[in-house]
């Protein structure tokens, strides 16, 4: 992100800021509901998911790799994968399935990511991460956003630009600060030094997003800049 930022690309930037929500929502679950009675092993269903989508992935490439001419698993390596994931089965019987690592939590409404963020209350951000999503995907709206001005002209961004960097720059800092403060103020842990960190870091990423703020007004207003 800060490479990003620095190099002066707003739409690779966006992109990353969803990634980091995506994590700010991960660990805000974790570190809530891991430490709950009855969710202890929430840590360990987490990782242990790896095993599900390891199988998949490898399914997915036996079915692929003679038309991309590369070797295909062989069968011990298949199977070993196989038994891996039943073993882990074994010892969690639901994840399997959509979400199957936060299946049980209380207040899980849908098993996907939308649940999970009105899990982590962080749903009041989803169209933050929607506009990101744009930046993202090969449809119409993503073609229509790479679209800047320049003085009443418009033209489409294909380079370095100082312009537009203050929205993804402010969604990043939001999402650092808050896995940050998942993790600083875990249920459980109280500490007086976790909590003067936790509000240090929120003012500074106030101050953070402000002066962006203050420097993207300043470019719009001196060069009559947009990037949408």
């Amino acid at each position: 992100m800060y490479a990003l930022l620095e190099g002066g690309f707003p739409k690779g930037a966006h992109v990353i800021s969803r990634s980091m929500h995506e994590a700010a929502v991960v660990a805000s679950v974790l570190c809530e509901f891991g430490t709950t009675p009855g969710h202890e092993d929430l840590g360990l269903r987490f990782l242990s998911f790896d095993h599900m989508t390891n199988l998949m992935d490898a399914e997915e490439h036996q079915r692929h790799a003679e038309r991309l001419g590369y070797e295909p698993f062989s069968d011990e390596e298949m199977a070993a994968l196989r038994a891996t994931k039943a073993e882990v089965l074994e010892r969690f019987p639901d994840l399997d399935a959509p979400l199957g690592w936060a299946g049980s939590l209380p207040g899980l409404k849908k098993r996907d990511f939308r649940g999970l963020e009105a899990l982590a209350r962080l749903d009041h951000l989803r169209p933050y991460y929607t506009w990101a999503s744009h930046e993202v995907h090969a449809y119409p709206k993503g073609v229509r956003l790479n679209q800047s001005g320049l003085d009443g002209r418009q033209w489409k961004l294909a380079g370095r630009t100082n312009a537009g960097l203050a929205d993804p720059a402010q969604s990043a800092l939001i999402a650092l600060n808050q896995v940050t403060a998942s993790m600083l103020t875990l249920p459980g842990v109280p500490s007086p030094s976790r909590l003067v960190a936790s509000q240090a870091a929120m003012i500074l990423q106030n101050e953070a997003c402000h002066e962006f703020v203050r420097i993207e007004d300043e470019i719009a207003a001196e060069h009559s800049v947009t990037v949408v």
